[in-house]
């Protein structure tokens, strides 16, 4: 479900409430092996299921970049994900971010 690479973080499969507060302690054990400077890059690969809570946690992650002076990017986002990003009206921050 979310795997720790070079640059930042992929995700697959699910990304759902039930799975979030994994991703999010997952991701905060990993957060000192990234790069302390560019872009966190976030991959989404395969995915199945996806739902709002995913937006939380890319919330918290932007967060944490930003105190670091660093900026996500995301990689194929699904489109059921932005689809959820233009019903919360945050449409051009998702797209903002999207590579």
């Amino acid at each position: 479900m979310l795997e720790i690479t070079p640059s930042g973080f992929k995700l697959s499969v699910f990304a759902d409430l039930p799975h979030c507060s994994e991703l999010l302690q997952k991701s905060e054990e990993a957060w000192h092996r990234l790069p302390k400077t560019g872009n966190i890059i976030i991959e989404f690969d395969q995915f199945e299921k996806i739902d709002s809570s995913v937006i939380a946690v890319l919330l918290a992650w932007q967060e944490k970049a930003q105190a670091q002076s660093q900026q996500l990017t995301l990689l194929n986002p699904p489109d059921n994900m932005k689809q959820l990003a233009k019903l919360y009206g945050i449409e051009s921050w998702i797209d903002g971010l999207a590579a």
